[in-house]
């Protein structure tokens, strides 16, 4: 299935912010699905109202283009760079909370871009994805949840100095790496500390979102098991307010606790995403 390209942003090398974002997918029928979705999902984003204050805080693919490996083509999407994940943040902190005065204005930047993407783009974030040998339809498969969640709601980044240094750290001393025939396989190298507050967040992973002005509610699976929203339980359709539930329960409940995940009760609540 060809993958066309989006062309939503151009930036040259004379301009402020040069630095871009790639993300390489793997070649698979999923991957090349979900990739052309993020591009439909992203042109409709982009377009639909430019002027909105909602679209700041969603992230679009700003171009696309496929590489041919030494084993197939794989598609290739370009963003504008972010930081970390909000998931990823929590776990800098000692208490594993973010502080009330921090999390209060990101959840109404948060709020700002779904009210854009469900109100004017008519799209909902949530999804579903089959993986398992993905090389046919017809082969083993089994389903996974994707929802709004703290891994796909990214921190901008403080400013251009930080990547500046990112870059320049890398030239002084590269990251270890080892060799696999002709492979080079390294661990990513991180922008560190925040050095001032981050930018505005942007919610990201557009590849699994439906459209919301559909003739009848949704109704296959999603969320997981234990924090499905009542529609879902009850399949009695869903559309744009399961975000939302989504949200309550990224605030609520919290991430990954192993504990109430083993034995489906007895919530910390202390150890949820923020603090008052």
């Amino acid at each position: 299935m060809p993958i066309a390209s989006v062309d939503l942003e151009v930036r040259w090398w004379w301009q402020a912010n040069p630095f871009v974002t790639l993300k390489i997918l793997t070649n698979g029928l999923i991957e090349k699905s979900a990739a052309s979705t993020e591009l439909e999902i992203s042109r409709r984003i982009a377009t639909t109202d430019p002027n909105s204050e909602g679209l700041r805080y969603l992230r679009t693919v700003l171009n696309s283009f496929e590489v041919v490996g030494p084993d197939s083509t794989h598609v290739g999407l370009v963003y504008a760079p972010m930081r970390e994940s909000v998931s990823r943040f929590q776990r800098r902190l000692s208490n594993g909370q973010i502080p009330g005065y921090f999390l209060k204005p990101l959840l109404a930047m948060v709020l700002t871009g779904l009210d854009y993407l469900h109100t004017k783009c008519r799209v909902i974030h949530t999804g579903t994805q089959l993986v398992g040998n993905k090389s046919s339809l017809q082969d083993e498969i089994d389903l996974v949840i994707v929802d709004l969640k703290p891994d796909n709601i990214l921190l901008g980044i403080e400013h251009q100095a930080v990547i500046e240094d990112l870059v320049n750290d890398e030239a002084e001393e590269p990251t270890p790496r080892k060799m696999e025939g002709s492979r080079a396989i390294y661990p990513s190298r991180n922008f560190g500390d925040l050095q001032s507050p981050p930018g505005p967040p942007k919610i990201a992973d557009f590849g699994l979102a439906v459209l919301g002005d559909v003739p009848q509610l949704h109704n296959h699976p999603i969320q997981a098991d234990l924090f499905q929203a009542p529609e879902v339980i009850l399949r009695a359709g869903w559309t744009y307010s399961v975000d939302i539930w989504n949200l309550g329960v990224m605030v609520s409940v919290p991430l990954a606790p192993p504990q109430f995940l083993r034995n489906k009760i007895d919530v910390d609540t202390s150890k949820a995403l923020g603090s008052s």
